[in-house]
């Protein structure tokens, strides 16, 4: 059970949702980038500075070259040494040594660089000195400008994390701020529920169906991108329950360290504190192959529309003029995260279900109209789903959407049926091409048809769905199952 849900303290962070914020997981990437900048101002202007001095100036695109080189060294090597992740940076002591042991071995690297293309004859040592010395003051400079203004943008809330949902025992919670999830981890706190007191030290979690979806609908409620366990590390058992139990939510569950294990934390690196965030749970796409698939779907959505809307205008005027009735068809499905959405469809039948109770189209179903009969086995009417791509419902390969009756139905029957909700669903699917498409009268049907969509989702990639697509192609012609 759940003692109090929405128990989280105020955010000071919250803030952090204006438009200036920037997000905790691009500040590596921005603080990297402006050291290679500053390397390569700073190298470049020494170098070439140096060959004005002596009268020398007909070397800026090797000076430029060279700096670039040094930059990319750099940048690699103070990776290496954690000098890019956030608590580091937030650190108030400076980290002078770790800068310039960074810097001189990117010069040796460079050093080497010149060697083995036997270009040294070509660059003074008077150049890589004044190289050497510009870039140690720029560095040393821009890392104390930097420290200090991420800590003043930390203090006014300018800097924003993943939004998480935090469930947990009392103990455990109480012992975890936002500002410690925030530096520590990127994670800034949505809301966070506690699990109730057990008489077992161990038992921590509830299992009951009950608690999960009131876990997950928290969750929905408050936009989490994740979820964030905080139990006592010695409760394994609890640790493969909860596993199990948050299958049908695709948000990825990471477990914090418990409070033994943060007391140790507290002296090492950012990087290592970052790898104790252990995942019981990932995600099934990364974020950077659902921008892909959502860039794909916006633009495969919109050109369809486009070339098919003639036959889109013909067909809605023939629904009309053949049956009374909207011309278009609309029911509640589960799309991603189990979260409903409304499907729409050109009509086919004489009746709309839309309930507890839905039964399924079969051959030679009285309900289908002589004209819906058509539109069905050509899929015709499944075209105004692209709208539900496009305002990012759906996607354009994907899971077939159940109605919700039947989710209801079939997540008691199937095993893993709820893992079918962890991506959007789809137009088309990896099932539907291999013939599993229309009534799924028995269960071994549709056992058959979740093995073939956790396939896809496990195997996701934008050449796989490019497949797909053509395969539908081919299935529309033989028009198997459609009725």
């Amino acid at each position: 059970m759940l003692d109090k849900v929405g128990g989280g303290t105020p955010n000071k962070l919250r803030p952090a949702r204006l438009l200036a914020a920037i997000h905790y997981d691009i500040i590596q990437l921005l603080i990297a980038s402006g050291d290679a900048i500053i390397i390569l101002l700073a190298s470049t202007a020494g170098a070439y500075g140096y060959q004005l001095y002596i009268g020398d100036s007909s070397h800026l695109g090797t000076y430029l070259a060279l700096g670039l080189i040094a930059s990319l060294a750099y940048a690699s090597i103070a990776y290496y040494f954690d000098l890019y992740s956030l608590p580091n940076l937030l650190n108030p002591r400076f980290d002078f040594w770790s800068t310039i042991i960074a810097w001189i071995t990117a010069v040796l690297i460079l050093s080497v660089v010149l060697f083995l293309l036997k270009i040294g004859n070509v660059i003074s040592r008077g150049s890589v000195i004044c190289l050497f010395s510009l870039g140690t003051l720029a560095l040393l400079g821009w890392r104390k400008t930097i420290k200090s203004s991420l800590n003043k943008a930390f203090d006014k809330g300018l800097i924003r994390g993943r939004r998480a949902l935090l469930i947990g025992t009392c103990a455990e919670l109480g012992t975890i701020s936002n500002e410690y999830l925030l530096r520590d981890f990127g994670i800034e706190e949505s809301d966070r529920m506690i699990f109730a007191q057990s008489h077992s030290a161990d038992a921590v979690f509830d299992s009951t169906t009950t608690v999960v979806k009131t876990i997950i609908d928290r969750a929905h409620e408050v936009s989490a991108e994740e979820i964030i366990l905080a139990i006592p590390w010695r409760a394994s058992n609890q640790l493969l329950l909860i596993r199990d139990q948050f299958r049908s939510t695709p948000l990825p569950v990471r477990l914090a360290p418990d409070h033994a294990v943060r007391s140790v934390l507290q002296f090492e690196s950012g990087r290592i504190k970052q790898q104790f965030l252990i995942c019981i749970q990932r995600e099934p796409l990364a974020r950077h192959e659902r921008f892909i698939k959502r860039l794909f779907d916006i633009i495969a959505a919109a050109s369809l529309l486009i070339i098919l809307s003639p036959l889109m205008l013909v067909t809605a005027a023939a629904i009309k003029l053949n049956s009374c009735g909207s011309v278009i068809f609309r029911q509640q499905r589960a799309g991603f995260s189990t979260k409903p959405f409304t499907i729409y469809k050109f009509r086919t039948m004489n009746v709309s279900d839309d309930g507890p109770e839905i039964e399924q189209a079969k051959q030679n179903d009285s309900r289908v109209t002589r004209l819906g009969s058509l539109l069905r086995r050509m899929s015709i009417d499944e075209l105004p789903q692209l709208f539900n791509i496009l305002k990012g419902d759906m996607s354009l390969v994907g899971p077939r959407p159940h109605p919700i009756a039947l989710d209801d139905k079939y997540s008691k029957l199937v095993a893993d049926y709820a893992f079918r909700c962890h991506v959007k669903p789809g137009l088309t699917g990896w099932a539907q091409v291999h013939g599993l498409r229309g009534e799924t009268r028995h269960v071994e049907r549709m056992e058959k048809r979740v093995q073939f969509d956790l396939w896809y989702i496990n195997n996701w990639s934008l050449g796989l769905d490019l497949h797909i697509i053509a395969r539908t192609c081919v299935e529309l012609i033989r028009a198997q199952n459609a009725y």
